[in-house]
């Protein structure tokens, strides 16, 4: 394996916890993502907690995968470097840059099936008693059959993340009416503030995270905020409960902007 400095690994983003890198494994491409250090706490403490949350990102992972839910497959965990090898999703594109592609024209059949995907995706999540912690359109994937849209081979990483290849799956998305919504897949991904919750708040709380973080991105998007709703009100066994938490979280935060 290269070192993060070499042209095999293209850094993909960087944050205050860590940063995200595209590289390959045993020559297959696969994502880095690696925890950052934390100065201000005891080196003693920063290890065990540090590895603590990459256990607990990688079980869920593992698990939903395991549960036939769409996560990327863990191939490798390095506890001492604070990294996780996972799988990279090809022909995939993040949510948020296909939502944004509409222009705000939401008022479409595929769209409206795409969000109804990730409602159901997400109940079976929180039945399965996982919940995310970190719910955007950009930790949501879109992919499309491999056999639709074959990923050329390139020995330059750097095109992987060319905005060209990500235009090129979206315009795939688009215009491809023999591409039938069920054959495509939400991917969740992400994971670094997850856990395990059986409680219908915590689950009403990452409705409220996704609600916010949704419509602030895609103003005009209410319509299809509630398709997606519905979708998991639908899909959910406890769907009642944690719908109804959702709402007082929601009244809550909205008391909390009015009078701060």
């Amino acid at each position: 394996m290269a070192s993060e400095g070499s042209k095999t690994n293209i850094l993909l983003t960087q944050g205050a916890e860590g940063r995200v890198f595209l590289s390959t494994l045993v020559g297959k491409l696969c994502i880095i993502k690696e925890r950052f250090k934390k100065a201000y706490r005891h080196p003693t403490l920063d290890t065990k907690l540090t590895k603590q949350r990459i256990v607990q990102e990688t079980r869920n992972m593992t698990r939903l995968s395991k549960e036939g839910l769409n996560a990327p497959a863990v191939y490798f965990v390095d506890t001492v470097e604070n990294k996780i090898y996972m799988e990279y999703i090809a022909n995939s594109v993040m949510v948020k840059d296909f939502l944004r592609s509409l222009n705000d024209n939401y008022e479409d059949p595929l769209t409206f099936q795409i969000v109804e995907e990730i409602g159901k995706t997400l109940a079976q999540m929180h039945d399965l008693g996982i919940v995310h912690g970190d719910l955007t359109t950009s930790n949501m994937l879109l992919k499309i059959p491999d056999d639709e849209f074959q990923e050329i081979s390139r020995s330059n990483l750097q095109t992987y993340v060319d905005q060209n290849r990500v235009t090129e799956v979206i315009n795939k998305i688009k215009s491809e009416g023999s591409i039938a919504s069920s054959m495509m897949r939400v991917y969740l991904i992400d994971f670094g503030l997850s856990s395990c919750s059986t409680m219908s708040e915590d689950k009403g709380v990452d409705l409220y995270v996704l609600e916010r973080a949704f419509l602030s991105t895609h103003p005009g998007s209410e319509a299809v905020w509630k398709r997606l709703l519905a979708a998991y009100e639908a899909t959910s066994k406890g769907s009642a409960e944690v719908i109804a938490k959702f709402q007082e979280v929601r009244r809550r935060g909205r008391k909390r902007l009015a009078f701060g």
